[in-house]
């Protein structure tokens, strides 16, 4: 069995040195280039069988064959340039104005050209940008409008006839470079899945070492990850957590300030902090006791608002902080209060003193002058 390896390291030497450091931009280029080049390379080599069996080419095989080299001057674009957008957009131009004067020469929007006027939104569809597919579809229903006009006033020349090698090679090459365009989408869709998955891996073990917990919050606030140190946090199964969970064990007076700072993330993308108290079980008695929690949040990719912002949330426990906090401020509450009681004592010691020297300052003063 002949391996394919060779084609597939052939394609990725053609991908843009501007998008090998990204794997997924790597994959979108290795999608757009395989199927134009294999599926140019097999139609232009049927295209000389059709030639022997029809005879010497005419203007309508001279159409089909640039048109057969159209998707293979995208991929040469892409390859030299790395910019996709153009790459593409080239395509759909191309495709679609050899696809139109062919089918123009070939009877109108009836004859078998017009099969690759469908084909060129869903390769399009395929570069995963809305405005490609939009611009494709635009230029596509356009030029089958102008053909359908074109073709009731009798604006287009006598069909000429078409001979069955080079329906058969239209056809063929239409089905083949569909399913061409199908492969790539699976593997584009495969690299995407492998990179969101190496992605989410990393995000998890980064999370697992964390010794403060690590959620993920939905819009509403619910959890959708939660790391293993937010179970020993809260002492609750993780699974106890997702959605509402964490919501219902966060003291009834503070879950209005957690979800306005989780939103208030989610809106604008910057950071947020917050401490709120938080209700949890004792180990004997499953007794409930308070804890001060601290979060600091932030919407996940920052930037403009996506359509379903989350937001990735980091807590630890500061009841010991607020603790010592708290005995910091009584112990200068009581180091005020005894100042205070000092300076009084000295002030009250101070007048004391200066009441007793007023007297012997006056009798010294009398017996100075009784002695004069």
């Amino acid at each position: 069995m002949v391996s394919a390896q060779p084609i597939f390291d052939y394609v990725d030497a053609l991908v843009h040195a501007s998008a090998r450091g990204n794997s997924l931009e790597a994959a979108r280029h290795r999608a757009f280039i395989a199927p134009r080049l294999i599926a140019s390379v097999v139609a232009l080599a049927l295209f000389p069988i059709s030639v022997v069996v029809t005879g010497a080419p005419g203007t309508l095989e001279a159409l089909t064959l640039g048109w057969l080299a159209a998707p293979l001057f995208a991929a040469c674009i892409l390859s030299r340039t790395g910019h996709l957008d153009l790459a593409q957009q080239f395509s759909t131009v191309c495709l679609t104005g050899l696809g139109a004067a062919i089918a123009a020469a070939a009877g109108g929007i009836g004859s078998f050209a017009a099969v690759w006027l469908v084909l060129v939104p869903v390769e399009a569809a395929f570069a995963g940008k809305p405005r490609l597919a939009i611009f494709a579809c635009a230029l596509t229903l356009a030029t089958g409008a102008a053909l359908i006009v074109a073709q009731a006033q009798n604006w287009l020349p006598m069909p000429t006839s078409t001979s069955v090698g080079l329906t058969s090679v239209w056809l063929l090459s239409a089905a083949f470079y569909a399913a061409a365009l199908a492969c790539g989408a699976h593997a584009l869709a495969g690299a995407t899945d492998d990179a969101m998955r190496a992605k989410d891996d990393r995000y998890q073990l980064l999370s697992r070492q964390m010794l403060d917990s690590v959620t993920r919050h939905g819009r509403n606030g619910t959890i959708r990850y939660a790391s293993p140190a937010t179970g020993a946090l809260f002492r609750a199964p993780i699974r106890d957590l997702l959605g509402n969970g964490l919501l219902d064990r966060i003291h009834a007076a503070d879950r209005q300030t957690y979800l306005a700072t989780l939103a208030d993330a989610s809106e604008f993308g910057h950071e947020r902090s917050v401490e709120f108290r938080i209700l949890r079980e004792t180990n004997a008695a499953r007794l409930s006791e308070i804890v001060w929690v601290e979060m600091r949040c932030e919407r996940i990719g920052g930037g403009q608002p996506p359509s379903r912002p989350e937001v990735v949330a980091v807590m630890r426990d500061v009841t010991l902080q607020k603790q010592q906090a708290a005995t910091i401020e009584s112990l200068r509450a009581v180091i005020d209060e005894a100042n205070a009681a000092s300076c009084g004592l000295l002030s009250l010691v101070s007048r004391e003193q200066a009441q007793k020297s007023r007297p012997v300052v006056a009798g010294t003063d009398n017996r100075v002058r009784s002695s004069a």
